[in-house]
């Protein structure tokens, strides 16, 4: 049930990404139990439960978990904890992420208004996630065989197109402020 899901998430979203964040290096078995909870969770959450848990956080502990959701995200996209032989799970994992990051940043967006030097800090980390989630080889549909490309396009899309249209929305959004340096990107 919905109320099931948001109790699942509010006790243990947090806690499997800071246990993986720690382990992801030393025990990778382990790492990937959690990894896939994460993305079970994930997965599970409607836009309600998106919003209900980011609701509940304060500005030190939202800013935290961004931190810690953008960082987890750029680093499993980066070195992926599962092998490239999972190409299916990669892909779920993938387009489970995007939708993620669409739903943090929509959150990080309405508090624009407070936009002070964590922001920037926070908005740099969102904007290299995304372009490592963009560039990622598992993406790179061109180096898939024709009937691999096809499948994979009407399961999942192309997923660099819609972070890539997130990326663009986003930055356009923080036009005005002029802080992030898109030379590191």
């Amino acid at each position: 049930t919905p109320g099931d899901i948001s109790i699942v998430v509010e006790k243990l979203l947090r806690v499997f990404m800071q246990i993986l964040l720690v382990i992801r290096v030393k025990e990778h078995d382990l790492a990937i139990s959690f990894a896939t909870g994460i993305i079970a969770i994930l997965r599970t959450m409607d836009d309600e439960n998106y919003i209900e848990f980011l609701r509940q956080m304060d500005d030190i502990s939202l800013h935290d978990f961004f931190l810690d959701a953008f960082g987890l995200i750029k680093d499993l996209v980066t070195i992926p904890i599962f092998s490239n032989d999972w190409s299916e799970m990669l892909l779920l994992q993938n387009s489970i992420f995007v939708r993620a990051m669409n739903k943090f940043v929509s959150r990080l967006v309405e508090d624009l208004n407070h936009f002070n030097e964590q922001s920037v800090e926070l908005w740099q980390l969102y904007f290299e996630c995304i372009v490592q989630f963009i560039i990622q080889p598992c993406l790179q549909l061109e180096s898939f065989t024709a009937n691999k490309r096809k499948r994979i396009l009407s399961r999942y899309k192309d997923l660099r197109i819609e972070a890539s249209n997130d990326f663009k929305t986003m930055w356009f959004c923080l036009r005005k402020f002029k802080m992030i340096d898109s030379t590191d990107l």
